[in-house]
Order: C-alpha cells, then structure tokens, then sequence
C-alpha cells in the first residue's frame, strides 16, 4: 500500500508552493473554500475508506468533516483553533466518533520562548 498525502487549504496558489516543495510522494491537494464538501473528494481519494490521521487546524467548522474523511479507527489530531464559529453541528460529533470509530484528541502546543519569560 503506497503512502498519500491529502493537503487542504483555502488557497490554490498555497498548495502549489507546498507541492512544488514536496514532490515526494505526490500531494493530492482540496481547496475547501471551492468546494463545501472537502470531506467528500478526501473519500473519493482514498476510494471511500479516508485517511488514517488528519492533523485538524479548523475548530468547530471545521471537525466534523474532518471526522468523516478519516478511516475506520483514524486518528484525528486537533492541533489549532483557527475557526471561530459557534460549534452548530455538535450533535452530530458523537455519533461520528462512536460510528467511525475515530480516536480524537489535542495535541496542545506552547511557545516555550513565552514559557521561560513567565517562569
């Protein structure tokens, strides 16, 4: 089984720079702000299983397509909060994760130059 990339961003002209970087594997690329149901064209890549781990930026807009793009037993790593918005589709985050069988968690990062000025 070969490895594949799938890399998400807003902008077109951002995944080109990050593919003309990395060649290696290939980049399969999304730009969500075209197209609503990212998640979808995540499955069509992936043959409908979807990824083994997303590493999710977004926060509540965004986590629940993230959910649904990753495989059976994935792992979904919330590493940002850059969404804003009001977590509407909260109802909808457990049953997908009890269905996918999707391992959530936060991976909490912190800027140690500002850890070492308050201690």
């Amino acid at each position: 089984m070969a490895l594949k990339l799938v890399l998400s961003s807003s902008s077109d002209q951002k995944l080109k720079v990050v593919c003309e970087h990395f060649s290696e594997p290939p980049i399969l690329t999304v730009t969500y702000a075209k197209n609503l149901n990212w998640h979808e064209e995540v499955l069509k890549y992936t043959n409908g299983v979807g990824v083994d781990t997303v590493l999710e930026n977004g926060g509540p807009g965004t986590l629940l397509k993230s959910m649904k793009c990753t495989r059976r037993g994935g792992i979904v790593s919330q590493v940002g909060h850059l969404d804003r918005k009001r977590f509407d589709n909260s109802q909808e985050i457990l049953p997908t994760l009890i269905d996918r069988r999707v391992i959530l968690r936060y991976a909490f990062s912190m800027n140690i130059h500002s850890c070492f000025q308050e201690c």
